[in-house]
């Protein structure tokens, strides 16, 4: 990413197996919009190449159009998409679980992170997202992360907040094959001053994920936050199978872990 410049490089690995150096072709820049900053990468329109989606100064999707083994990478024009404002940071999930990648990106200057569910058919030429759907995160998002927080297997939000000097984390309550995300209201988690672009990984190996919260407000710290959240073990309708028109009321029974919900624990050493 190459921010002054406005456009992305690919540089190919030419590194040979077993070596000590590595090598790469030249760089081949494309086109991006203005002040590029932040990249995901994921295949947009199944064709089995990785594209690229694009932030900061505005939203762009760049298809790889590269042949097989080529020695030269090939995209297609960027297409841009609309966002809140000042897209910081841009992840990717498949948040409607249809099988393609969707984008979710956290907008510094809306304190929004917005949701774009991909519409784009397999091997189409020009990626297309439904509208966007903006949540309410906290003060400046700075950095959008995925994972499966409380364990229903949906891929759910976690924003840092520059500040606020916070974690947001939205649970993802979309409905297998929705045209519109939902994502339940923000919870809050305090991390150190002025926390910066994150990670998730599961650090005590308990099968959970946790986050890896950089501070960069003066405290040369990063703050680990230990996921607690209870599991969601098993759903299960108990109203007697058949057809039911709109209106009608069918019980759920949902059962968890042993854990109990309660609030992640920053530390900060």
């Amino acid at each position: 990413m190459n921010y002054d410049n406005n456009n992305v490089s690919i540089l190919f690995n030419t590194t040979a197996t077993g070596a000590s150096t590595p090598t790469f072709a030249p760089q081949v820049t494309f086109p991006t919009g203005p002040g590029p900053y932040p990249i995901s990468i994921a295949d947009f329109n199944s064709d089995g190449k990785p594209d690229l989606a694009v932030g900061l100064g505005g939203l762009s999707i760049l298809l790889n159009t590269t042949p097989a083994g080529a020695a030269i990478p090939a995209f297609a024009t960027q297409v841009p998409f609309a966002t809140g404002s000042v897209p910081f940071s841009v992840s990717t999930g498949d948040f409607n679980a249809d099988g393609k990648p969707d984008l979710a990106v956290a907008n510094i200057d809306s304190n929004s992170v917005s949701i774009l569910l991909n519409t784009t058919p397999t091997g189409a030429a020009t990626p297309t997202f439904a509208p966007k759907i903006d949540f309410t995160t906290g003060t400046q998002p700075v950095s959008v992360s995925i994972g499966d927080f409380n364990g229903d297997g949906k891929p759910d939000l976690a924003v840092s907040n520059y500040n606020s000097n916070n974690v947001s984390i939205l649970l993802n309550t979309t409905l297998t094959g929705a045209a519109t995300p939902n994502f339940a209201p923000q919870v809050t988690f305090p991390t150190g001053i002025v926390p910066y672009l994150m990670g998730v990984g599961d650090f005590n190996g308990d099968g959970k994920p946790d986050l890896a919260v950089p501070n960069i407000g003066g405290s040369n710290t990063v703050s680990i936050l230990l996921n607690t959240t209870s599991k969601v073990t098993a759903v299960t309708a108990t109203t007697p199978d058949g057809t039911y028109g709109v209106g009608s009321t069918i019980a759920i029974t949902v059962t968890f872990d042993a854990l109990s919900p309660s609030p992640a624990r920053p530390n900060s050493n």
